[in-house]
């Protein structure tokens, strides 16, 4: 990890985190209203377009996000599902964008 310049205290927290088994991630609370626009993200959460230059992430590949909706979602939900994950990604973005995650 140091090759790619992250600082040797990052490092040892990640192995410490890692030798504890217990992942340093906030908890949070998801409303019945919204778990299945959640677990739609939550399987499309390594499918995002980043900036070829920066490494940036920039936005979901919709294509992912469409498809794995075509297959989780009833027909009339899916446009609903669709909006509840394009809010899910933009709080995911604007918490990356001001250094929380």
């Amino acid at each position: 990890m140091e090759a790619f310049g992250t600082a040797a205290e990052d490092i040892e927290k990640s192995i410490a985190i890692f030798k504890a088994g217990q992942p340093d991630i906030e908890t949070f609370t998801v409303y019945s209203d919204n778990w299945e626009a959640w677990e739609v993200f939550r399987r499309v959460n390594n499918q995002w377009d980043r900036n070829h230059f920066t490494g940036a992430i920039l936005a979901l590949n919709y294509s992912a996000v469409t498809s794995v909706i075509n297959l989780m979602v009833k027909r009339k939900k899916r446009i609903e599902i669709l909006d509840a994950v394009r809010l899910i990604e933009r709080g995911f973005l604007d918490n990356q964008s001001n250094g929380k995650l």
